[in-house]
């Protein structure tokens, strides 16, 4: 169960670098690192290759840093267990990446 979960976690956090792999080529020519529009005091511009990079690179942190998260919220909350906490977390990390790839689409 736990290779099947980590399988699990593992595909989770690399769903929104496989979605921006998929829409490629509909990235603008200078993705933001911003999430939510182009505040230039707080985004950085970057290349589509760097930009695909950067949401492997996250998937990659998030898929490693979910167990840590969800330990710690663990011990505010104790009515989740762990591996639903660790699911939730790995989701809405996610999602966050997933919002940033869709923030830069044409």
């Amino acid at each position: 169960i736990l290779k099947q979960s980590n399988f699990i976690y593992l595909s989770i956090s690399l769903l929104p670098f496989l979605f921006a792999l998929a829409v490629y080529n509909r990235i603008i020519e200078s993705p933001s690192t911003h999430i939510f529009g182009s505040n230039p005091g707080s985004s950085m511009e970057i290349s589509r290759q760097g930009f695909i990079l950067l949401t492997l690179v996250c998937g990659i942190a998030f898929y490693f840093l979910s167990p840590l998260f969800a330990k710690y919220l663990s011990y505010i909350t104790s009515r989740i267990s762990l591996n639903h906490l660790r699911l939730l977390i790995n989701a809405a990390l996610a999602l966050l990446v997933f919002f940033l790839v869709l923030g830069n689409l044409k």
